[in-house]
């Protein structure tokens, strides 16, 4: 096991735990710079017929400025987790429960963001950006084989973004701004959704379900107060 850890102000927890001798190569890298940041990683480890989890684990956080907080749990198998936080009174957390594989990116370079991303499955894929303005919410839940790409850039944006049932999801959203909003439930199907937001107070709306057919969505909104909705099932 190899565990990096460079903290230049506040340290809040490093915890990894082991079932046995044989853990592998997890690694934590943590680098803070500024006042009354705190960071958590736990790559917990347990113990599935007999193989040790999690195993080639990577949890990287990067953050400056002052009163950042960043979490990182992961139980599973060759997972990658990446937080980036620059400015103030930023949040981010990423779960990676038993998921194998799995990547997932949050990187927030203004203030007063919130940002959370949980994995479950295998092959999972989540990128989160916001940059910009302030007071901005991203939330993803994913299983296995999903993809999401959320990017924010404005002020009082929120995405949230749920894709379930191993399905293949697809989800981009990007929105700039201020006061949008997004919502993305995927279930099963191999579905794909795409949101384009500019101006200020918009909404979108997708809801695509059934493992029978891909349903595709595209909404693109410009200017102030839209509300777009997509239904297929």
């Amino acid at each position: 096991m190899k565990l990096s850890i460079f903290n230049s102000v506040s340290f809040l927890a490093v915890a990894t735990l082991f079932a046995g001798a044989a853990a592998a190569e997890n690694r934590a890298d943590l680098t803070q710079n500024g006042t009354s940041n705190n960071t958590l990683i736990q790559q917990i480890t347990t113990t599935n017929g007999g193989a040790i989890n999690p195993r080639n684990a990577t949890a990287i956080v990067n953050q400056s400025d002052n009163r950042n907080s960043a979490a990182v749990t992961q139980s599973g198998l060759s997972e990658t987790a990446r937080i980036t936080q620059r400015a103030n009174d930023n949040r981010a957390q990423i779960d990676q429960v038993g998921s194998v594989s799995s990547y997932s990116q949050i990187d927030q370079e203004s203030s007063a963001n919130r940002a959370q991303t949980t994995q479950n499955g295998s092959l999972a894929v989540s990128y989160v950006r916001q940059l910009g303005g302030t007071d901005n919410n991203a939330l993803v839940s994913q299983d296995s084989r999903s993809f999401s790409n959320l990017f924010q850039n404005g002020s009082y944006n929120s995405a949230d973004v749920t894709q379930t049932d191993n399905g293949e999801n697809d989800s981009t959203i990007s929105q700039s701004g201020n006061g949008n909003y997004s919502l993305v439930m995927q279930n099963a199907g191999d579905h794909q959704s795409f949101i384009t937001q500019n101006g200020d107070g918009n909404g979108a709306d997708v809801r695509q379900f059934g493992a029978t057919d891909a349903a595709y969505s595209s909404i693109v909104q410009t200017g102030a107060a839209n509300q777009g909705t997509v239904r297929q099932q």
